[in-house]
């Protein structure tokens, strides 16, 4: 799961509700400040702070009417915070400064930026409300008490200072630290979740390719009958003679591959248990789908290595992820497929480039999903192959990029780190 640095805020608040708590903020200062001056009795500049309000008004009214995509969302929140705390300071230093009851809520713009933004606001935002405080302690208008009530000692307010900065970086700490552990809870969560859709994805997967080997099987067997009547009924200089020969041995590969889907995992343990250097298992491989495209000539070379080669276990998933890119790449190519190899101490890498068209910029968005075909001829192709074969690689530990190469045509990376594929290393 991913969370974009466009998010508004955290999941459950939004703009209107910032906008809310903002019209909620000007009926309290509104209020506060027509009691303290027409019932308490204190003498206060009351046009200029009522003139604050009003800007806050202005601000919110804008804020309802513009358009929210505008500029980064995150970027326009704390931009309005930072409005806030500043028009807040302002109120605070016509009405006593730090004296005023009020200046406690200077924490709070700080608390809602700890918790709906990235570091790096959350962090301006504190440091706004630290200059502010400061210059509040420094230059704010102090009240004139009704009554005998004498002005506060400038230790009290010294000591005041310092409690609100103190408040505001430990709260913001406090604040930041646990929605921290929150997001990365969530974001756990949310990877657990795509982890098991993509497991239930590939098991239903599995379930269907079962049921269609058991459904093709008995058409398969009549056109595999017919194909062969058809072949020995047509002489070797019968125009169709090539195609049908063509159909029958393309009927026969079908019969291989159903037949592939019956066979116990145990009858294939021993091929599965001899090792292989990275040359050996591509030019076996490569050697099973070269006849997808006999125009297409597949060279296999070594890149940069160091070391002993690995041995490596073929293991279905990798066979069948691997050769399924292979002869993806070998039917998209004009001319030629390359497949680079190379390792050091760490990884082993293999690289499949073709000289076709690449990857389109929408293939390439959503490519290793399932039902995502690279061919044109969509409603014939399930899109289905590439996911698989990236499940299937990501099995066995692998990272599988695709790119479109600077030379032109399609390119796919697949890296294991050399723990994960060298038996040598495993036995260690």
């Amino acid at each position: 799961m991913h969370f974009t640095s466009d998010v508004l805020a955290a999941p459950g608040v939004n703009q209107r509700t910032l906008i809310m708590i903002r019209w909620f903020a000007v009926t309290g200062q509104t209020c506060a400040l027509l009691v303290a001056h027409g019932i308490i009795g204190i003498n206060l500049p009351l046009g200029a702070a009522l003139g604050i309000v009003g800007l806050s008004c202005l601000v919110n009214l804008y804020a309802m009417k513009s358009d929210s995509s505008a500029f980064p969302r995150q970027r326009k929140v704390a931009a309005y915070l930072a409005f806030d705390l500043s028009q807040l300071s302002a109120l605070l230093a016509l009405t006593g400064g730090l004296e005023n009851p009020f200046a406690i809520l200077v924490l709070a713009p700080v608390i809602v930026a700890t918790t709906l933004l990235r570091r790096f606001y959350a962090v301006s935002l504190a440091v706004v409300s630290l200059v502010c405080i400061s210059l509040l302690a420094l230059f704010g208008i102090p009240f004139e008490w009704p009554g005998h009530i004498q002005d506060f000692p400038a230790l009290y307010k010294a000591g005041l200072w310092f409690a609100l900065i103190f408040s505001v970086g430990f709260i913001a700490f406090y604040v930041w630290r646990t929605t921290s552990e929150a997001r990365k809870l969530q974001d756990a969560l949310g990877a657990v979740r795509n982890a098991l859709a993509h497991q239930q994805q590939v098991a239903a997967l599995g379930a269907q390719a079962a049921a269609t080997a058991h459904e093709l099987g008995s058409p398969l067997n009549t056109i595999s009958l017919i194909a062969s009547d058809l072949e020995d009924g047509l002489s070797e200089d019968s125009p169709h003679y090539e195609d049908i020969r063509i159909l029958t041995s393309q009927v026969r590969r079908c019969r291989d591959i159903l037949a592939e889907f019956a066979r116990e995992p145990s009858e294939t343990a021993e091929d599965l248990m001899e090792p292989l250097t990275p040359l050996a298992l591509l030019s076996l491989l490569a050697d099973k789908h070269r006849g997808e495209n006999p125009r297409v000539r597949v060279t296999i070379a070594e890149s940069t290595t160091s070391g002993p080669p690995p041995s490596i276990r073929k293991s279905p998933e990798l066979a069948y992820g691997l050769g399924n890119l292979i002869q993806n790449a070998i039917q998209f190519a004009r001319s030629e497929v390359r497949l680079i190899f190379g390792w050091d101490d760490n990884i082993l890498s293999v690289v499949i480039h073709d000289d076709g068209r690449g990857f389109s910029n929408s293939v390439l968005a959503r490519i290793g999903e399932p039902y995502i075909s690279t061919r044109k001829t969509t409603g014939k192709n399930m899109g289905l192959g590439i996911f698989i074969a990236r499940t299937l690689l990501e099995m066995t530990d692998a990272s599988v990029t695709f790119r479109n190469a600077s030379t032109g045509g399609a390119e796919i990376c697949v890296i294991w780190s050399r723990n994960s594929i060298d038996i040598k290393h495993e036995s260690k």
